[in-house]
């Protein structure tokens, strides 16, 4: 029985682009640091963002697209948007986070890379060929994205196993990595 403590709720998932939104409005008119690692943070908040909407798409279909920040209690709510037009925003936030990442190579599995925008780009591809009624040409770009993502250092282990060891915690077949440990508590 669903109740409104357990029933599946969006947002979660609409703050997380309120703050993605955010910093694309605002990191464009920063001054101070490199012009690269804004890029990298406007390419990481892009990443993140069509990462929400595709989750959101997997899992209500329709949704409400929302590109600029919450600013206002005065602004309108949005009606959910086609599926299809969900998807278009998710392959066009993952095509700028490619061009956004100054580094063609993984510099650290544990941020945004374009290997793993590429990745990204293969999955929801995937998805919209199979579940949205795409095409073969949908196919076909999926093997180029896979390409992308594997022209860059990444390589399949010899052995399975390997793969989720601690002791190769970020070996040449993880793309993308975030650690987590349970309880997990840092003083630094």
């Amino acid at each position: 029985n669903l109740t409104p403590l357990n029933a599946p709720n969006w947002i979660d998932f609409y703050n997380l682009i309120h703050h993605c939104n955010h910093l694309q409005k605002y990191a464009p008119g920063i001054k101070v640091g490199s012009q690269a690692n804004i890029n990298r943070a406007m390419a990481q908040a892009l990443w993140v963002r069509a990462y929400a909407y595709f989750c959101l798409l997997r899992i209500w279909g329709d949704a409400p697209i929302v590109l600029e920040p919450t600013e206002s209690a005065e602004r309108p709510l949005p009606s959910r948007a086609p599926a299809a037009e969900v998807m278009t925003q998710v392959l066009a936030d993952i095509e700028r986070s490619i061009a956004l990442v100054p580094e063609n190579g993984i510099v650290n599995k544990n941020t945004i890379s374009k290997p793993a925008a590429f990745a990204l780009k293969a999955d929801a591809l995937l998805w919209k060929a199979k579940v949205l009624g795409g095409g073969s040409a949908d196919l076909e770009q999926v093997l180029v994205a896979a390409d992308g993502a594997l022209s860059t250092g990444i390589s399949l282990l010899g052995n399975f196993e390997n793969v989720h060891s601690t002791a190769q915690r970020k070996n040449a077949e993880i793309i993308l990595s975030l650690y987590f440990v349970r309880d997990e508590k840092s003083d630094h």
